[in-house]
């Protein structure tokens, strides 16, 4: 495995679900400990609180909005295709497995050769191979990242996840994604994480211009960055983290 070909944000992921975090008496993610202490030279060596509390903040909005998208499909009768895209180490599969199961026909993970390949040969010989193999996986260059035409079958509704390409890639390239999204039926829904900060973010992803480019906003939370947080005694009570941004989106039809 050539660690150089892992891309860094994917690698700063491992660290934040798979580390302790502090105050907490478990990871955030049991796959993503057990590959840090199989391959613990995978964690990026400098340390970045701010980083990692922000990143496991992120995750836990996703699981959340993801949460919502389940209940919606039960209420509806219907089961979810969940594909992710560029997800990286993230191991929603196994972290979510009780919630997954009665709602989630099928999981597609959509990531580059180099990611899954690593992947494969580290969960093959872990305690999470038998879960891991009934993932379907899609090793692809980013520019073939997209999901079959049509839709995906009787009572089933597809659920895109978009989460750890923030940061990953430059808002040209996260709008290039989008747009191989293009044919997706009207009324599937995703889950994103987008960029929205900076003023000139603020424009080129407002929901307007979602909107004029197919993607209606049904849920937009822009987390503000927060400081360090210090006791009395000097000890860190909480550590900083950046402003974020998680939408879910529906496609609708366009004239």
């Amino acid at each position: 495995m050539d660690r150089a070909r892992i891309p860094v944000t994917t690698r700063w992921l491992l660290l934040a679900l798979g580390k302790m975090p502090p105050g907490k008496r478990q990871p955030f993610d049991p796959v993503a400990t057990w590959i840090l202490a199989a391959r613990p030279d995978l964690g990026p060596a400098v340390p970045a609180p701010a980083v990692l509390a922000t990143l496991r903040a992120r995750a836990t909005l996703v699981d959340r909005m993801l949460d919502a998208e389940l209940d919606d499909a039960r209420d509806a009768g219907e089961m979810i295709s969940l594909w992710t895209f560029g997800g990286g180490f993230d191991a929603r599969w196994h972290r979510l497995a009780a919630t997954l199961r009665d709602a989630v026909v099928e999981q597609v993970e959509v990531e580059l050769p180099e990611v899954i390949a690593a992947k494969d040969a580290l969960l093959a010989r872990s305690p999470f191979a038998k879960a891991w193999a009934s993932i379907r996986r899609r090793a692809l260059p980013a520019e073939q990242w997209r999901v079959p035409a049509g839709e995906a079958g009787p009572g089933v509704r597809r659920l895109l996840l978009l989460e750890a390409l923030a940061g990953r890639w430059d808002s040209d390239a996260l709008w290039a994604q989008l747009d191989r999204l293009d044919d997706v039926p009207a009324g599937t829904r995703t889950i994103a994480c987008l960029p929205g900060w900076a003023p000139d973010e603020r424009v080129q992803w407002a929901a307007r211009r979602l909107l004029q480019r197919g993607w209606r906003v049904l849920e937009d939370q822009r987390i503000a960055p927060r400081g360090r947080i210090v006791g009395y005694d000097g000890a860190e009570v909480c550590p900083a983290s950046y402003p974020f941004r998680v939408v879910r989106l529906e496609r609708v039809a366009r004239a």
